[in-house]
């Protein structure tokens, strides 16, 4: 994973880290690692004369009260510093386990039929965004309204995919596909 942000940043993309539900802990090992930009705040951003909104997505789905809870506790800047307080092999502990059991207890739990990130997404287009995009919920998809966008780029640990826009158009790429083992694109497409 490391290897292609590497590879992005060698071939003179950009890279901005937008921050989400599981990063607050990660302090500014992107920026000191990779020299990468972070950002705790959603983007708005204008690109070729489209109005492009970004965010990670964390709490915009219905029935999250619970995550909305738990993100104003582990924001906590109190906390954060009590936490790089204990040994290490503990943090990364706790950080592994509380990860891992809220993904299974997201990637299980039935949100209804009504996606509070699609309807979020929605709400931005009627506003006048021409692309929202979003992640948050790990699965890749983009779905057209009007003539606007809603993309969420699932995420780079379980399905190793991103987007890109370019020449006035936004892809998604896999690349690496986990059931086979393989490499898809082992150039950057972008």
């Amino acid at each position: 994973m490391f290897n292609k942000i590497d590879e992005l940043l060698k071939n003179g993309i950009k890279i901005t880290y937008l921050a989400g539900n599981h990063d607050f802990w990660r302090g500014n090992y992107f920026k000191e690692e990779f020299g990468i930009e972070i950002q705790f705040k959603d983007i708005e951003k204008i690109i070729d004369n489209k109005r492009f909104y970004i965010s990670h997505g964390d709490g915009l789905a219905y029935k999250d009260l619970g995550y909305r809870i738990l993100k104003k506790i582990f924001r906590n800047r109190i906390l954060q510093k009590l936490y790089y307080l204990i040994h290490p092999d503990l943090g990364i502990w706790i950080a592994k386990s509380t990860s891992s059991t809220s993904r299974e207890y997201t990637n299980k739990k039935d949100y209804s039929e009504k996606d509070g990130l699609k309807d979020f997404a929605f709400k931005k287009i009627d506003e006048g965004f021409d692309y929202v995009i979003l992640g948050h919920r790990h699965k890749p998809e983009i779905v057209k309204k009007k003539n606007s966008y809603y993309i969420n780029l699932g995420d780079w640990i379980e399905n190793f995919s991103y987007g890109c826009y370019k020449n006035s158009e936004f892809r998604l790429y896999r690349y690496y596909d986990i059931q086979t083992k393989t490499i898809i694109n082992s150039e950057i497409k972008c």
